[in-house]
């Protein structure tokens, strides 16, 4: 659908919605006015019909983070199509180049049994497990095993090439691939792997070029398209192409940490620092232990003038640096369990860490809270309740525990009990939620129907973020659903459908492809409700053509059913 259509139809929606709402207005003057008997009963009635009751729950919507995008999990190790190419290009916080991956090396042995019989492929095979496992000199010595007995083994020179570069021997791999590249040109691996030794030897123009190369005899290489990116970034000043390099990247794969990381780096040197926020958030949703992306956060934060978030995000970085390298302590564990593992949804990640706490301090209060609320979050009810006895036993009055408590309530279905129990935790703390908390307890609020509560989190969302249509979307559901406030329901829906409808919201920009067909389909609803069926069938139709694959589940399910309605009215 082109986008002046599109307008077109937002413009009749809401026209449609004012038609309604000045209908609805005339029968309540009509009853202000004192109608009695039959004929305040047809007016009471009429005006019912225009008044859409509160929806049947769907359950709550999935929460929006950072540009509403739900988090993935287990981003892959980005290598090359070959199984064995390096990729070690990437953005630093302040144009810093960084390459491998972080942690201790590997302590698995290398496979070292020569191969039987004494051949090429034989010595090539095993330098390729070598490599695999991480150890680079027995891999080097493999394929100069290989060469010296077939000198013109493709393979093998890049393979070469490949460890002499995780060995920081750069002149030496920038001669293997070339050696490769003189067998096979079109060795895509080889060029783009080329090119990051070419940026390791400060030889920037001739990476790019290198990168270049790779991507001309394969458009959707991933790696080369990083690698490229990182060399316009951190080394030739050229932002712009260095986030768009990124972005091919990511339309490629879109669960590539890294990428989203360096792309963060490319908008903090634009100046968009609210931006480069989001895509440093979710290279971290991705993989919660990428040092450099605590890093990169830390900087964002602190070009908005937050410097409290940006001492804890470098606070984080080296607490994940000591988690990572085996020398951190209880306390460490646990703040990198909760504040990266946790907060992202990574459970099981988060209950080996603490786990390594546990072995040594039992008794850790903290530790057996975190696990008592992984083991709600994963659905294991009578773990959590046991672990959570423990700790109340302990500190009965301890408030982060009551907040686990009333999540605990919230699952068994005990909402009065959990409602008081959420409440009393937001009052205390709700200030200090950042956005992807707000989500959760926005989501939690729902959940026990506490109007009031779930309204007040939608306003703190806005405030934390005025770009953003979603809170004013959720905001919109919550006035209807929970509160019965038709009118302010409306008044929200019309500030989302004017703006686009008018080529663009003031303010209402993030997300705004998702953010449109949310909004046409709670149009719908509305219409659908009070009987206006052309209207609901025009938002039916519309939905048709749009892209709705950033609707919730919650919303899909929301969608079946005045389709369902529709059809039943004859539509």
């Amino acid at each position: 659908m082109s986008p002046s259509a599109l307008r077109e139809s937002l413009a009749l929606l809401t026209e449609r919605l004012r038609l309604r709402q000045a209908v609805r207005r005339r029968f309540d003057k009509a009853l202000a006015y004192g109608l009695t008997g039959p004929r305040r009963e047809e007016a009471e009635a009429w005006r019912g019909r225009f008044s859409p009751h509160a929806p049947p729950p769907a359950g709550a919507a999935e929460p929006a983070t950072a540009g509403w995008a739900k988090p993935r999990s287990d981003a892959p190790i980005i290598d090359g199509s070959d199984p064995n190419a390096a990729w070690l290009g990437s953005s630093g916080p302040r144009g810093e180049s960084r390459g491998g991956v972080e942690g201790p090396p590997p302590d698995n042995p290398p496979p070292d049994t020569p191969p039987e019989p004494d051949t090429a492929a034989g010595w090539f095979a095993l330098g390729v497990a070598q490599d695999e496992a991480g150890h680079y000199p027995a891999a080097l010595e493999s394929c100069d095993r290989a060469l010296a007995l077939a000198p013109d083994l493709v393979e093998a020179w890049y393979n070469r090439g490949v460890a002499l570069n995780h060995l920081g021997r750069y002149e030496a791999a920038l001669e293997s691939y070339d050696k490769a590249l003189a067998l096979k040109p079109d060795l895509v691996e080889a060029w783009s792997n080329r090119g990051v030794a070419l940026g390791r030897l400060g030889r920037y123009e001739a990476a790019l070029e290198s990168h270049d190369k790779a991507l001309a005899l394969k458009p959707d290489h991933v790696n080369a398209w990083i690698n490229r990116g990182a060399v316009l970034t951190d080394h030739l000043d050229r932002y712009r192409e260095g986030l768009e390099s990124f972005d091919k990247a990511l339309a490629l794969q879109p669960d590539l940490a890294q990428a989203w990381d360096n792309r963060g780096v490319a908008l903090d040197h634009l100046g968009r620092y609210e931006a480069a926020l989001e895509s440093h958030d979710k290279a971290l949703a991705l993989k919660p232990d990428l040092v450099k992306a605590w890093s990169n956060r830390g900087v964002a934060y602190e070009r908005l003038g937050d410097e409290a978030r940006a001492r804890y995000c470098l606070q984080t970085e080296a607490r994940v640096r000591a988690v990572l390298s085996g020398t951190a302590n209880a306390d460490q564990y646990r703040q990198v369990a909760r504040d990266a593992y946790c907060h992202y949804g990574h459970w099981e990640t988060a209950r080996a860490c603490l786990e390594r706490v546990f072995e040594t301090e039992p008794e850790h209060l903290f530790v057996r809270l975190l696990l008592a609320e992984i083991e709600l979050e994963e659905g294991n009810m009578a773990a959590a309740e046991a672990g959570l006895a423990w700790v109340l036993d302990w500190y009965p009055d301890w408030i982060e525990a009551q907040a686990v408590a009333a999540r605990l309530l919230l699952a068994r279905g005990e909402w009065e009990a959990a409602r008081e129990k959420l409440r009393v935790y937001y009052d205390r703390y709700g200030d200090n939620l950042d956005q992807r908390e707000s989500y959760r307890w926005l989501d939690w609020f729902e959940q026990v129907e506490d109007g009031e509560y779930a309204d007040t989190v939608c306003d703190r969302l806005i405030r934390l973020d005025e770009a953003d249509w979603y809170p004013r979307y959720r905001q919109a559901r919550v006035a209807w659903g929970l509160r019965e406030n038709i009118e302010r329901c409306e008044g929200l829906l019309e500030e989302l459908t004017e703006g686009w409808a008018g080529g663009g919201a003031q303010g209402l920009g993030t997300g705004r492809g998702e953010g449109e067909a949310a909004v046409v389909l709670l149009h719908g609803e509305l219409a659908l409700a009070c009987g206006d069926l052309p209207c609901a069938r025009r938002a039916a139709a519309l939905l048709e053509e749009m892209d709705t694959g950033g609707l919730s589940e919650a919303d899909v399910a929301r969608w079946r059913a005045p389709r369902a309605g529709l059809r039943g009215a004859g539509g």
